[in-house]
């Protein structure tokens, strides 16, 4: 139990329900990727802060979102470690190590573009459920996640409506989404070519127990000039 891969797996085990699907992947990867390779076998008491320290500003030159990231994890890993009374003191390096975040905001797309856009959309070549889904941001105006990730069982299209659970929310409140005329149309439009048994509206090509990639949409908009 002492190790530090063992103090992870009791972790997860503990807050890995409390997450979307999406952020358990992210976590599994961020800690795959840049702590068990060096931390894994190595006992929780023997961690120091100082080499800590030389992990996250390594991953730091390299991506800085990433080391912020790392550090939440190492915080509540160790939290973890105290409770089981494994060690009595937290080695994660303070916040400020990782220096002041640049925030950039996401530019919108002109109102006076939108017009193009869906002309370019309607004109171009792209695989149908993909366009509904691009659509569908639009008529919804809901997050990118949640139209990738929407199930069938989520929709009465009869009442036009769309019932987001709590599990798959930002805020894990669960979310009514009404549903346009137009929705509805392109709704049944996408059912009529869907095979019944598909869990996903949108799902991934390779693995179509999975839902699209998240970085399919934005695909669309580099490909039609709209990024």
């Amino acid at each position: 139990m002492g190790t530090f891969s063992a103090v992870v797996n009791s972790w997860r085990e503990l807050s890995d329900p409390y997450l979307r699907p999406a952020s358990v992947r992210q976590r599994e990867r961020e800690v795959n990727n840049d702590l068990l390779p060096t931390l894994q076998d190595r006992q929780v008491e023997s961690i120091t802060r100082l080499e800590l320290s030389a992990l996250l500003e390594k991953v730091k030159k390299r991506a800085p979102e990433t080391a912020r990231n790392l550090r939440t994890h190492l915080s509540a890993i160790f939290e973890h470690a105290i409770s089981k009374g494994l060690i009595v003191a937290n080695p994660t390096p303070p916040r400020s190590l990782m220096g002041k975040r640049m925030q950039v905001s996401h530019p919108a797309m002109p109102v006076e573009q939108i017009g193009d856009f869906l002309r370019s959309l309607d004109a171009s070549k792209i695989e149908p459920g993909t366009r509904v889904a691009m659509l569908l941001v639009l008529l919804c105006a809901i997050r990118k996640e949640e139209i990738i990730g929407a199930r069938w069982e989520e929709f009465d299209l009869d009442k036009a409506e769309w019932i987001i659970p709590a599990a798959r929310m930002k805020g894990k409140r669960e979310h009514l989404v009404p549903l346009s005329h137009q929705a509805v149309a392109l709704l049944r439009e996408l059912r009529a070519i869907t095979q019944a048994e598909r869990k996903f509206l949108f799902p991934n090509r390779r693995a179509p127990n999975r839902p699209m990639a998240n970085r399919s949409l934005n695909a669309v908009l580099d490909r039609l000039g709209f990024n």
